[in-house]
């Protein structure tokens, strides 16, 4: 019974460990042991190479590997002990493995195929007899021991973890990698032919080999893409410089920290959609992505659709419509799964929050449209976190419009929460007034740099000699 279980065991932490070694290829690594020299030297073989499970007689090998000039592969055995503690390898059980290991290279020859290293992954410890023999070895021996025996669970998990899979697609996915590597290692169609992929490790995780990692790093490209495509071409902005309105600019930077709902209000031709775009693009171009662990996204209003924000999480994780994530209705769903991926691509796993800032331009515009309830859904749904709030967003909501009033009262029927006062919004808007004159000799020095300083001599003269009228009117309205 012990010994069936032990080999069971065994073999599960090979196959684990199998798929673990690809999957911990493809993400930083941050937790390796403290002889992380060897293993960081095969994990760069396994990310460049084809990983083979049950190959040449051995539990995994790295074919088409360089080691100088010459392609070759390395041959690699997974030694697991059940007992605790675990016992160490001795130069007996050392010269096996490497009997077995050089069985397996003459196999290999014999196939036409030269094989450039060695290596041994394994929960035991080493002995120093054992460990002199790995060192002497002529051929290169990368050795890992004292493994944990989760490890190879954890690169797996911490690898599906960026694809902000949940823990219950996680396990499943672990299963289905075991029973797809053992199916394939023994029916003789696949014998000797199971290849690990990336591909593989992402379909038994998301169900689709072509699904993205959704880390901040690689959103915050995917949405520079769509701000530019949505904004830069349509308003033409980007293509000349624009005047940073700094004051707004600080306004709309601490109340997105603070505040799940913000709102930036004025009149039409002020420059609503330029300062929200500029914002947006000056994150994406900042390090607050990677830093804090934080996703941007700016839209047209018009463009919110039913479950926006699973669209757009399927959207980034270029998976097809027909994917179970685009049933996914809750908001809180899919900021639990940019949570997961967050966490699983930084190195302080506290970050910040919000983790989410969302950006929706000329808000009261696209409620002209017959049926926008998905937008007053997604726009309830923030305020209620606003008006819940009791420490820093999860997620935050910035939009556009030019009556502030009349979108709480006639679109989304809020009731202000100060009294009679009829501002809902007052302690999250910022209005964008019409540019000072600072502001207007400002950017005739970004556009007209030839003229500006005859402008601002010319407009400073105007302002002095209109405001004595002005101050006469103030005092004499009826004249």
């Amino acid at each position: 019974m012990d010994g069936g279980l032990t080999a069971l065991g065994g073999f599960l932490y090979q196959t684990v460990g199998a798929l673990g070694l690809k999957a911990d290829a493809f993400q930083e690594y941050h937790d390796s042991p403290t002889n992380k020299g060897d293993l960081e030297m095969l994990l760069g073989f396994a990310k460049d190479g084809e990983i083979r499970y049950e190959d040449q007689d051995q539990d995994v090998s790295i074919r088409d590997v360089f080691h100088g000039e010459l392609p070759g592969y390395i041959l690699i055995q997974f030694k697991y002990c059940s007992q605790s503690p675990h016992r160490p390898i001795t130069k007996y059980d050392m010269n096996n493995i490497v009997s077995r290991l050089q069985a397996s290279q003459e196999k290999a020859l014999n196939c036409g195929q030269h094989v450039t290293g060695y290596s041994l992954l394994t929960n035991r410890p080493l002995n120093s007899d054992a460990q002199k023999i790995a060192d002497a070895y002529h051929l290169p021996f990368y050795v890992t021991s004292s493994l944990p025996e989760r490890y190879w669970e954890e690169g797996l998990r911490q690898f599906a973890c960026r694809f902000g899979c949940s823990d219950t697609e996680i396990d499943a996915g672990i299963r289905k990698g075991i029973g797809d590597l053992a199916l394939k290692a023994t029916n003789p169609r696949y014998y000797g032919e199971p290849v690990i992929t990336k591909e593989m490790l992402i379909e038994i995780f998301t169900g689709c080999q072509t699904a993205h990692a959704v880390t901040p790093e690689i959103i915050v490209k995917e949405s520079q893409r769509h701000l530019t495509t949505l904004f830069t071409q349509s308003f033409h902005l980007g293509a000349q410089p624009l005047l940073l309105r700094q004051t707004i600019h600080k306004q709309l930077s601490d109340l997105v920290e603070q505040h799940a709902f913000v709102v930036l209000s004025g009149v039409g031709g002020n420059g609503k959609t330029a300062v929200l775009w500029q914002w947006m693009d000056d994150c994406f171009t900042s390090e607050l992505p990677q830093r804090l662990g934080r996703y941007y996204s700016l839209s047209p209003s018009r463009l919110v659709q039913k479950d926006f924000l699973a669209h757009l999480f399927c959207a980034w994780t270029h998976v097809p419509t027909s994917h179970p994530w685009y049933s996914l209705q809750q908001p809180e769903q899919i900021l639990d799964r940019l949570e997961i991926a967050r966490r699983a691509s930084m190195k302080d796993s506290s970050g910040g929050h919000p983790i989410f800032v969302l950006g929706l331009d000329a808000v009261d515009e696209a409620f002209q449209e017959p049926d926008r309830r998905a937008l007053r859904r997604l726009l309830i749904w923030f305020w209620e976190q606003e008006a819940q709030l009791h420490q820093k967003p999860l997620a935050t909501l910035i939009i556009t419009c030019r009556d502030s009033k009349e979108l709480a009262d006639r679109w989304l029927n809020i009731t202000s929460p100060y009294g009679n006062e009829p501002m809902p919004f007052r302690d999250v808007e910022v209005i964008v007034d019409e540019f000072s004159p600072s502001e207007l000799v400002a950017v005739a020095r970004l556009h007209l740099p030839t003229l500006a300083e005859r402008f601002e001599q010319t407009y400073r003269a105007l302002e002095v000699k209109y405001t004595p009228i002005a101050s006469s009117q103030a005092l004499y309205p009826s004249g």
